[in-house]
């Protein structure tokens, strides 16, 4: 059933989490319209994507990426 659901959901574009990344670093966009702005409708969808491409969560990554170029 659940995997169906998976089915179901459009492949986010390959680049997402890279773009989503920049978009984190660069902007003071929620995360949630981060998300929306490179392809997703659902949060945790999201959240759980860019972790498994990132290792972090998005404002895990947020936080340590601001903090390293404030160094």
């Amino acid at each position: 059933e659940h995997a169906k659901y998976l089915d179901l959901c459009p492949k986010p574009d390959p680049d997402a989490a890279s773009k989503a990344g920049k978009l984190l670093k660069n902007t003071d966009y929620t995360i949630q319209v981060v998300a929306t702005e490179v392809g997703f409708r659902n949060y945790s969808y999201f959240t759980r994507v860019f972790r498994e491409e990132m290792g972090e969560t998005p404002s895990d990554y947020r936080q340590r990426v601001r903090q390293d170029s404030a160094k």
